[in-house]
């Protein structure tokens, strides 16, 4: 790896995918020159393009690349978050308030047709995570947004138990009392 600031002073660090110190401070030199040249030339101006019209350009996207479950999964996290980051420009959307949105998403409990109560399984909010993250990543691609502000790129998702409680039925229940 190797570390520099790039042109708004923000400490970025890139693998080198090399194993001697020569190439890599090659590697380190040309970054370094690129950022004094956007200095020089001032920063690159990233469009004025907010989460909506970002969420409508990657579903067009999503239907031609990805298969219908994918797309599925894309628009339903989509209509989850539009209400947060909607009319929100991409640069203000930081890593914290994705953060803040997968931590109140694996705390959300919903009620169930029968009744119950059930917290949303950490695999659903994992998956969600994933389709936000597939979203930058084409936002950067597209060059909407710098490739050092992924604002996903280092959200977590809590770990749930994987031990699954069982109720004993009314029968079992009794069952288990006559053993006793």
């Amino acid at each position: 790896y190797c570390a520099f600031r790039d042109e708004t002073g923000k400490l970025c660090r890139r693998s080198t995918k090399t194993s001697t110190k020569t190439a890599a401070r090659r590697i380190l030199e040309k970054y370094e020159r690129e950022v004094a040249e956007r200095r020089w030339i001032g920063a690159k101006a990233y469009p004025d393009i907010s989460f909506r019209q970002l969420s409508a350009r990657y579903l067009r996207h999503s239907r031609a690349v990805n298969g219908s479950s994918t797309t599925h999964r894309d628009r339903t996290v989509i209509r989850n978050v539009m209400s947060l980051f909607g009319s929100r420009n991409l640069l203000q959307i930081r890593r914290r308030d994705i953060q803040d949105y997968l931590d109140r998403r694996a705390s959300t409990v919903y009620e169930r047709k029968d009744g119950s109560k059930k917290r949303i399984a950490p695999h659903t909010v994992e998956r969600e995570r994933i389709a936000l993250m597939a979203m930058f990543t084409y936002a950067i691609d597209q060059e909407y947004i710098p490739e050092t502000e992924h604002p996903v790129k280092k959200a977590k998702v809590a770990k749930g138990s994987s031990i699954k409680q069982r109720e004993l039925s009314p029968p079992e229940e009794t069952c288990l009392l006559e053993v006793c």
